[in-house]
C-alpha cells in the first residue's frame, strides 16, 4: 500500500505539474519548451507500454518483489535526472524514458505480489484497498507540489521529495516477506479455496 501511495504521489507530479515545470524555463523559448514538454509526456506514455511488458516478463523470472522494488527505484531515479539536467533537452528525454519504463509497471507487479501472498480467494477486495492508496497519493502529491511552487516559485523540493519517496518505496518493497498467508479453509461459503499456503 505504501508503494502504491508513492506511485500515485509521483505520477501526480508528471500528470499535473510536469508541463508547467518544463515550460517555466527561460533558457529556451516558450515554443521550444512547450514542444519539449508535450513530446516528453508522449515518450513517457510510449515507454510505459514497453516498460509494463518488459518488467512483467522479467518479474515472472526474477521475482515480483525484486522487479517491483527496481521499478520504484527507477521512478525515483527519473526525478533525480529531471532535477539534475535542468533545461538540457536530451536529459529531459532521458528522464522521460526512465519514468515511462516505471510508469504502469507498478500496478501489475503489485497485484501479482498480492496474489503471491494472499492467494486468489479475496484478491479483488485486497487489491482494491491497496489500489486506493494510489489515489490518495495522487491527491496528496499534486497538492503538495502546487504548494511547493506557491511558496518557493519552483519545484525543486517536490522533485527531491519524489526521489526520496521512490527510494523509500523500493526499500519497503524489497524487505516485504513474501511468505503466503494461511489458505481459506475448504467449505467456507462464497469463497474458493486459496492457492496460498502457510502457517
Amino acid at each position: 500500500s505504501f508503494g502504491m501511495f508513492v506511485c500515485g504521489f509521483t505520477m501526480s507530479f508528471t500528470s499535473v505539474h510536469m508541463i508547467p515545470y518544463l515550460t517555466d524555463m527561460p533558457e529556451h523559448s516558450a515554443h521550444t519548451m512547450q514542444t519539449t514538454a508535450s513530446l516528453a509526456l508522449s515518450v513517457v506514455g510510449a515507454c510505459s507500454i514497453l516498460g509494463a511488458i518488459v518488467m512483467g516478463f522479467l518479474s515472472d523470472r526474477a521475482g515480483h518483489r525484486q522487479m517491483l522494488a527496481l521499478t520504484y527505484l527507477l521512478r525515483g531515479l527519473s526525478f533525480l535526472i529531471l532535477l539534475a539536467v535542468g533545461s538540457w533537452i536530451p536529459g529531459i528525454f532521458l528522464a522521460a524514458i526512465v519514468l515511462g519504463i516505471s510508469w504502469t509497471s507498478t500496478t501489475p507487479l503489485a497485484s501479482a505480489m498480492a496474489a503471491d501472498i494472499y492467494g486468489r480467494a479475496s484478491l479483488a477486495t485486497i487489491f482494491g484497498f491497496i489500489f486506493t492508496a494510489m489515489n490518495v497519493g495522487s491527491g496528496v502529491g499534486a497538492w503538495l507540489a502546487g504548494l511547493d511552487y506557491d511558496i518557493t516559485g519552483n519545484y525543486h523540493a517536490s522533485l527531491l521529495a519524489n526521489v526520496g519517496m521512490g527510494v523509500a518505496a523500493a526499500v519497503v518493497t524489497f524487505v516485504i516477506r513474501e511468505r503466503p498467508v494461511a489458505s481459506v479453509p475448504a467449505g467456507v461459503p462464497g469463497l474458493a479455496p486459496s492457492t496460498a499456503t502457510g502457517d
